[in-house]
């Protein structure tokens, strides 16, 4: 199942386009979620956060694409703030990181959340079922799932699954013989 960096990306805009972010615990501190961006970075993912208000820059965010549900969902169980952000909001104030992590990450997690239910549906479906070729004939029922694996490139998110069952086939068979 391919997914586009580019519908990750339109998925997390349209989640978190102008969502405030309190910075302190009274929330006379906050900033503004502008833009979201998802793309490959080295094998992971890496998603840039622009925001506006007491906190005015980029923020970088990365972690490793994970399937949960049977490989019906797609998370990033590990995303974690980018070191440079860290140094660059540290220098605002020490351990200013953490406040800004803590509020930031979790929204970031639930909006990176992309539900593979529709694709992974619709290729069981498929498979399952007579399907001809020529004079063989073969029927499949697809039994269970389960999530083989994920990876993560230029391109966007591959993610493949294992489909488990039962299959018969019938049909003519030719043996020629040579001697």
């Amino acid at each position: 199942i391919p997914v586009s960096y580019q519908q990750v990306s339109h998925q997390l805009q349209g989640k978190l386009f102008h969502q405030t972010v309190y910075l302190d615990s009274t929330a006379s501190e906050s900033a503004v979620i502008e833009k979201v961006s998802a793309a490959d970075a080295n094998g992971r993912v890496l998603l840039t956060v622009e925001t506006t208000g007491d906190l005015k820059g980029t923020l970088y965010y990365w972690g490793t694409p994970r399937l949960e549900d049977a490989g019906r969902t797609l998370t990033i169980p590990d995303l974690q703030m980018a070191h440079e952000s860290k140094t660059a909001i540290d220098s605002i104030r020490l351990g200013y990181w953490q406040l800004v992590d803590r509020e930031l990450q979790q929204k970031l997690r639930q909006a990176f959340v992309v539900d593979l239910s529709n694709h992974v549906d619709r290729l069981k479906h498929t498979i399952t079922g007579s399907h001809r070729s020529g004079d063989l004939t073969m029927d499949m029922l697809v039994i269970r799932q389960r999530p083989d694996q994920v990876r993560s490139s230029t391109q966007g998110i591959t993610i493949s699954i294992l489909f488990e069952g039962t299959a018969t086939a019938s049909g003519q068979l030719t043996l020629e013989s040579q001697t």
